[in-house]
């Protein structure tokens, strides 16, 4: 995958902002990037009032930005502020092109080294990752790199790469610092992460003032910490070739997700022993309940848990008990998702949650593993557009994050559909509440589990 990351130096001018963005597009285009990636705050600089430059994701800056990525047949990651019922903006990442159009609003807010982003910013809560021509991309935004948990939940929900749009604050060790965290968050989740920062306003005889403009410095770092590419202060654009199959070898050899003794925050572990590596593949219901032993507690996390629970418990009452499996790690592809459970790829039941803007309903569509979804051919079958479900909007309809939605246990109705591809197997394994776990049925299962209605709608 080739990827762009634009390291500008965005003004308080929107409009201006927008030509960057265009410009940088067309000459990563032209380059043979399928990915550009702008700094946080690409829409307006840091340092002046937000509020009144803030927009929906539905309003003009997005729309253009949407235009930009499809006229050059790109995806696009750019930096803006979406307005918030509290007086408040969110610092939403915008993500569209190639099949994509979602957004990440920032999690973890830069209240530190004496700027209070609280104070204008609402945070964000879901974390959020997108597949872009078969790759799996998490996105995080600037201060969100000091917080490793985030990147492993990323790598978790199957990212190989995190594009980390960023408005770094200068100070005396903030460029080492910056670089430090990059690299370091890279070993942590063993995945690539494409670090695009502002440029440095010192380096064109700007004063920053108190306010985090950047520092310039974006660069690329591998899943062992290497520095692959890197730019200086100035102004420039990065292109590089992301290996995204070293992930796999990288986590074979250095396998820091599979061997975690605890998962998440202190907060979310629950109660039950930590689980052997047979226990591991073992179904699921075999285990569910047990209690603490010597102290030891579970590094399922509870959220994870209680997912799972539901679709055990679904299961269950559709006479499928002990069909949920957990798989040693996690896998962040179908074709990876088949090498774990020994089956043919299109075994593998994609859950594809779509949102319809014009009535905000959630569409749910299950798809084999080696077929793609034509999402022109959907809206055709919908009479109506529809559009990638974000990450919140996912878990807010299915109580499921993205990489561990299941067609069964979801909290409450969707309309469902089974992609014709689905039928040509006599069984196929479909995510089970989390990036982990699985359940097998056949598909008549499948089919009478979820009430789904049978449609064409595969690419090709």
């Amino acid at each position: 995958m080739r990827v762009a990351l634009a390291q500008i130096l965005a003004s308080d001018n929107p409009a201006a902002n927008l030509e960057l963005v265009a410009d940088h597009t067309a000459l990563a285009a032209q380059q043979g990037a399928s990915v550009v990636v702008f700094p946080e705050a690409t829409m307006c600089r840091f340092g002046v009032s937000l509020k009144p430059v803030a927009e929906p994701l539905d309003g003009p800056w997005a729309t253009e930005v949407r235009g930009i990525a499809e006229q050059h047949g790109v995806l696009v990651v750019a930096g803006m502020f979406t307005p918030t019922s509290d007086g408040r903006v969110t610092n939403t990442l915008l993500a569209t092109g190639r099949g994509v159009d979602t957004s990440y609003d920032k999690i973890h807010l830069y209240d530190a080294f004496g700027f209070a982003e609280s104070d204008t910013v609402a945070p964000g809560t879901e974390p959020v990752v997108i597949e872009v021509d078969g790759e799996t991309l998490g996105l995080a935004v600037c201060y969100d790199i000091r917080f490793p948990e985030l990147f492993r939940a990323l790598a978790d929900r199957g990212a190989s790469a995190v594009l980390l749009p960023a408005s770094w604050g200068a100070g005396p060790g903030k460029v080492e610092q910056w670089e430090l965290l990059v690299r370091a968050r890279a070993i942590d989740s063993t995945t690539y992460v494409l670090a695009c920062d502002q440029a440095d306003p010192l380096a064109r005889g700007i004063d920053p003032g108190k306010a985090p403009r950047g520092v310039g410095h974006s660069l690329v770092a591998s899943p062992f910490g290497v520095v692959e590419e890197s730019l200086e202060a100035e102004p420039g654009l990065l292109i590089v070739d992301v290996d995204t199959a070293s992930v796999e070898k990288t986590r074979s050899v250095l396998p820091v997700l599979a061997n975690r003794r605890m998962e998440g925050s202190a907060a979310l572990v629950s109660d039950g022993p930590l689980l052997t590596s047979d226990e591991r593949t073992a179904p699921l219901t075999r285990r569910v309940g047990r209690k603490s032993v010597d102290g030891h507690a579970t590094m399922l996390g509870v959220a994870k848990v209680r997912s799972v629970d539901r679709v055990a418990a679904a299961l269950s009452e559709l006479g499928m008990d002990g069909r949920v499996r957990e798989l040693p790690e996690s896998t962040r592809t179908a074709a990876e998702a088949g090498a774990a459970l020994g089956c043919e790829v299109g075994q593998i039941v994609k859950s594809l949650v779509f949102r319809v803007p014009s009535s905000d309903e959630a569409v749910l569509v299950l798809a084999s593993g080696s077929t793609r979804v034509d999402v022109d051919r959907l809206a055709t079958l919908l009479g109506s557009a529809v559009e990638q479900g974000s990450g919140s909007f996912v878990r807010e309809r299915t109580g499921f994050a993205i990489g561990g939605v299941a067609p069964v246990g979801l909290t409450s109705p969707v309309r469902t559909y089974v992609e014709r591809g689905v039928l040509g197997w006599s069984r196929v394994w479909a995510a089970a509440g989390s990036p982990r776990t699985v359940f097998d049925a056949t598909p008549d299962e499948l089919l009478a589990a979820t009430g789904a209605t049978v449609v064409d709608v595969a690419e090709g």
